[in-house]
């Protein structure tokens, strides 16, 4: 049918109506099948933060149940401060690298991810419209903190503002961004590194205490050390070693010349090594242990035997000779020399002389003895080893006259014996290395002093003797015996008593460590020079090394720490969501962040603020009108079309 005209033949006011209501009617049709697809896009939008939300409750709570029963059920438990073994055998960097991964990356990362989900879901459940009806609207401010709580903060003017509102939604969202920072804190410090060590095996060399010209051909074991023939091993020496070897032989004697050898043995045995201290001390500090390393141990035996045949010889200008010999077994004859001359003894007064005295020519047995004047042969002396009874011999022959015309001596014979073995050894951080255990062969063998080499070579003299030599240095702490006139049960004329101060084992052990000490010096000096090297002189021996690694650890106290806060986050933005969950602005997702709260300021509140110019307020005075200025979430139903509008709190609401 055509269309009506009014007298103009224009449509007519009732047509043109019609068809603009149906031109909206359409419109609205429109919007309503564009926002459909928007709808369903929220509402997916708020399952997936709600399905986020409760798994990040429900998780914690497992993985704190499943670690207290672990950690608790450990023997002695857990420590809450101290650091618990994740495990790991790391280098440094590489733990320092797990550590910025954990506290730097993967920490922000969760809560970041966390963080999107719980305060995307807050902004939507802490401030809408639904809220009871004697509602009286919250603070702008509030409603500006919640628009801007994208994450946890320890922001004081945050949370107040957000407490500002007084309600327990927004006291959970407070609630929620200190707990989200908290945990925030835990999670990137809970994982740490320490160090630890580990014995790692493996294998050392060591320079072996041995050089061609030291060496004995005759009588070198291997993996062992001689105690070698008289000879001039040092003739091919350099002026730095030879002073080095002086140095250490004189004050080797010295030194025995004021403390005995007792605490420098053990349980009366020498115990050398058959390594040079340099090779063992230049291993790493992370060397700790040394396996089966060659040694050996050397040990004193002694007999109160006394020579037959005494007699003293100058020879040269500054060398005397004391020869004595056992006729009664075949021992052959023992020499003792000193750097100086015999009326070093027959012009001395009425004194002790000690001289050393090595069987000729191998030096594998010794005499310890002793030298006075006047006949003692009537006395007794008590030792460890036996009685020793002092012979007499008239010294006139020797050149000897008036009080020393006729002399006593007396000693004991000693040899030293040998049992090869293998040596373990341990050291600490910064000390030396000690012997932890010993195991010898039970092979004794007896062997040379090497001692005999220095009787004259240095022409010592120990401190406070009355002869030149090494024998009073041996003797002077074994004690010192003194002797009274008495009268002789036969022959006329005046004999002596003597005490028994002396102690022969002392002058056993002093012999002992003085025979060990001085070839194992000598064998150290030559091996400082690197020219003397030989291939052969070098063995490998097994070891552990106390290798550094670091391994992750935790803190007990700071993992608590984050799974409380975590499990409380998660909880309070639970909370919130389940309260809202059939408010519409859940169902389309609303957030109020602060690109849609300023829009809902400028549709909601712009006419009723329009009686007073509040863009020209100041700071403070802007903070004070926000405070005051309540405002709520609406809905509203306008032209069929559901929505959430921001408006003033009226009296009414109140």
């Amino acid at each position: 049918m055509a269309n009506r005209a009014d007298e103009h033949g224009l449509p007519s006011t009732h047509l043109l109506q019609e068809d603009g209501n149906k031109h909206s009617d359409k419109h609205e049709l429109e919007i309503r099948n564009h926002n459909q697809p928007l709808m369903v896009s929220s509402t997916v939008a708020w399952i997936t933060h709600s399905s986020i939300i409760v798994l990040s409750v429900v998780v914690p709570v497992i993985a704190a149940i499943v670690w207290l029963a672990l950690a608790g059920g450990r023997h002695g438990g857990f420590s809450a401060f101290s650091g618990e073994k994740i495990g790991g055998q790391l280098s440094q960097s590489q733990a320092k690298a797990v550590d910025v991964v954990c506290s730097a990356v993967l920490g922000p990362f969760l809560l970041a991810i966390l963080n999107f989900f719980w305060f995307g879901s807050a902004r939507v459940s802490a401030v809408n419209e639904r809220h009871p009806k004697s509602h009286s609207g919250i603070p702008l401010t509030s409603l500006v903190a919640v628009s801007t709580s994208v994450g946890g903060s320890y922001d004081l003017y945050t949370l107040a503002a957000l407490l500002r509102g007084k309600t327990w939604r927004l006291s959970l969202l407070a609630a929620l961004t200190l707990l989200s920072a908290i945990a925030k804190s835990a999670v990137s410090n809970i994982i740490a590194y320490e160090a630890y060590t580990k014995d790692i095996k493996q294998s050392n060399s060591l320079r072996s205490l041995s050089d061609h010209t030291i060496n004995s051909t005759t009588s070198v074991m291997a993996g062992t050390i001689t105690l070698g023939e008289a000879r001039d091993f040092t003739s091919d020496f350099g002026i730095s070693q030879r002073s080095d070897v002086a140095n250490q032989i004189t004050g080797l004697l010295t030194g025995l010349n004021f403390e005995d050898a007792i605490s420098k043995l053990n349980n009366g045995t020498y115990i050398g090594v058959n390594s040079t201290t340099a090779s063992m001390d230049s291993l790493p500090q992370s060397v700790t242990h040394l396996f089966n390393v060659p040694g050996f141990r050397l040990t004193v035996d002694c007999l109160p035997e006394q020579p037959d045949i005494f007699s003293v010889l100058t020879l040269g200008s500054y060398t005397t000779q004391i020869n004595i010999q056992f006729s009664s077994r075949d021992l052959g004859m023992f020499q003792a020399w000193y750097p100086g001359i015999s009326q070093d003894i027959s012009g001395a007064t009425n004194d002790f002389y000690q001289y050393v005295a090595f069987r000729y020519p191998n030096n594998t047995d010794v005499y310890l003895g002793y030298l006075t004047s006047f006949n003692l042969s009537n006395g007794t002396m008590s030792s460890a080893y036996g009685d020793i009874k002092p012979r007499a011999v008239n010294m006139t022959a020797s050149g000897f006259q008036g009080t020393k015309s006729v002399m006593s001596y007396w000693g004991i014979r000693c040899w030293l014996d040998r049992e090869d073995g293998l040596l373990n050894y341990t050291r600490q951080n910064g000390q030396s290395w000690s012997i932890s255990q010993s195991e010898f062969f039970n092979k004794r063998e007896k062997v040379p002093s090497s001692l005999a080499n220095w009787q004259t070579n240095l022409n010592y003299h120990a401190p406070g003797a009355t002869i030149p030599g090494i024998g009073p240095a041996l003797a002077r702490t074994a004690g010192h015996t003194t002797c009274g006139s008495t009268t002789c049960d036969s022959d006329s004329g005046v004999c002596m008593q003597c005490d028994n101060a002396t102690d022969f084992s002392v002058l056993a052990l002093n012999y002992l460590y003085a025979s060990a000490e001085s070839e194992r010096i000598v064998y150290e000096v030559a091996a400082s020079n690197a020219t003397r090297d030989q291939p052969e002189y070098w063995y490998n021996v097994s070891s552990v090394a106390a290798r550094e690694y670091y391994q992750i650890t935790y803190v007990p106290a700071i993992l608590v720490a984050g799974f409380v806060s975590l499990i409380a986050a998660a909880a309070a933005t639970a909370t919130m969501a389940a309260y809202a969950y059939k408010t519409y602005s859940a169902r389309t997702f609303r957030q109020v962040d602060v690109l849609r709260l300023l829009v809902d300021c400028v549709d909601g509140l712009q006419e009723a603020n329009a009686e007073k110019d509040i863009s020209g307020l100041s700071r403070s005075e802007l903070e004070s009108w926000a405070s005051r200025c309540r405002v709520m979430y609406e809905k509203d139903n306008e032209g069929g079309q559901t929505q959430v509008k921001l408006c003033h709190a009226t009296a009414a609401d109140t």
